[in-house]
């Protein structure tokens, strides 16, 4: 995963980043082992436990297929992604 966005604050010794601003991650093999972008505003992310997570509005793509939701929960290191509420989506077979 490569993140970045227009600000960062860093807590503690590396334990907790706040990101703000056109935050954008990707990885070329995330979820569904298919290209991965998550778009918000704000994110926290751990990375210690490769967890991050937002009550922002988050974007979503995961090869083909688009989401959007108010806030996530994301599991990195388990592969595993929680939309919060406001979700829907575009699959396309």
């Amino acid at each position: 995963w490569t993140v970045s966005a227009d600000h960062a604050l860093i807590t503690g010794n590396l334990q907790q980043l706040t990101l703000s601003g056109h935050v954008v991650a990707v990885s070329q093999r995330g979820f569904a082992d298919a290209v991965t972008e998550i778009r918000t505003d704000w994110l926290e992310l751990d990375p210690e436990r490769v967890r991050a997570q937002t009550d922002s509005r988050v974007q979503i793509r995961i090869g083909e297929r688009s989401l959007t939701a108010t806030g996530m929960d994301a599991m990195f290191d388990e592969n595993r992604l929680q939309l919060k509420s406001n979700v829907s989506g575009k699959f396309v077979p």
